[in-house]
């Protein structure tokens, strides 16, 4: 049975996005696949860094749909309207900062 994944960057990314996508590609935790990545850098002395470069170019992003961007955006900048959020922290909303001096 084989399943129609495609290959994409990811979004957990500490750069581009490359390493973790192929480590969601294949089942396997991204950190692994960062440090391959890494020793791959070192054993090519360098060379490796522009495959990575033409992946980063060369890769599509996942699609997020409408509803989770603006999810994301609401809640960058505190404007949800329920009293938690989804992990149940409290969000503390209209806090004013002054400085006392």
């Amino acid at each position: 049975m084989k399943t129609n994944k495609k290959f994409t960057k990811s979004t957990n990314k500490i750069i581009a996005g490359v390493a973790a996508g192929l480590a969601e590609y294949i089942n396997w935790n991204p950190t692994l696949v960062r440090f391959l990545f890494l020793m791959l850098i070192f054993a090519t002395k360098g060379v490796f860094i522009l495959v990575y470069i033409l992946l980063a170019i060369s890769l599509p992003g996942k699609k997020r749909s409408f509803t989770s961007s603006f999810e994301q955006f609401t809640s960058s900048t505190g404007q949800r309207t329920s009293s938690s959020s989804k992990s149940g922290r409290k969000i503390i909303k209209d806090v004013e900062v002054t400085d006392d001096k």
